[in-house]
């Protein structure tokens, strides 16, 4: 297991210990050396800055998640403009959203299963979670993931059979996913994190297994 430094987490996680890495780019000939960018990139800025660098043109159906970060580097935008106002990340049952300085993690393993609120910018180790402090904008944050999320195609097996690639759904869906969300329901993140506490005690007390409380419920 790789060290996550002074970050929480590990690697496949959604704590900065799991999603923050290096990034390092050199073209002495159009970048400054010795620049630190501190502004939130992620790894789909690559393919739009590279595009952007031999002079390509995309020729995507869809449009692509991610930014050229030339512009950003070269200092043709003002300082505090970012290249992103929102990311999302989602590994199996594992989501996050940051927006802003705010990040909305959930993490299954190695974690308390609550859903946590922390502010990136005073606490970037993530020890403080302000969920109860700020439940409006931790709801608003949950709904604004759910809507991302809901968009996102089943998540699917890729194998080879025969020469032909088979592509399947993968079941389990993640748990933690909004199945409702475009039926109109929204989840409240005091009320799950209240569920957890619950299903931890009477696991603890009473012996009962463990269960998130999700599918719509």
């Amino acid at each position: 297991m790789s060290s996550p430094g002074p970050f929480r987490g590990y690697k496949a996680d959604t704590y900065e210990g799991g999603i923050r890495v290096p990034y390092i780019m050199s073209w002495p000939s159009e970048l400054p050396q010795g620049m630190v960018y501190d502004n939130p990139v992620i790894s789909l800025d690559i393919f739009p800055t590279v595009m952007q660098a031999v002079g390509g043109t995309s020729r995507q159906k869809y449009s692509l998640d991610g930014v050229s970060l030339l512009p950003y580097l070269k200092s043709e935008w003002p300082i505090d403009k970012r290249p992103h106002s929102t990311l999302y990340w989602r590994r199996d049952e594992d989501f996050a959203i940051r927006k802003g300085d705010w990040k909305l993690v959930y993490n299954d393993q190695g974690s308390t299963r609550k859903i946590q609120l922390f502010d990136m910018k005073d606490d970037k180790e993530e020890v403080y979670d302000l969920s109860g402090e700020y439940p409006e904008l931790a709801d608003s944050l949950l709904a604004e993931f759910d809507a991302w999320d809901a968009a996102l195609p089943p998540c699917t097996n890729q194998t080879t059979w025969n020469g032909r690639v088979v592509v399947e759904p993968k079941e389990p869906q993640p748990v933690s996913r909004n199945f409702r969300y475009k039926e109109g329901y929204r989840r409240k993140v005091s009320e799950h994190n209240r569920r957890i506490y619950d299903a931890k005690y009477r696991r603890s007390v009473i012996g009962e297994s463990f269960k998130l409380p999700y599918k719509g419920k």
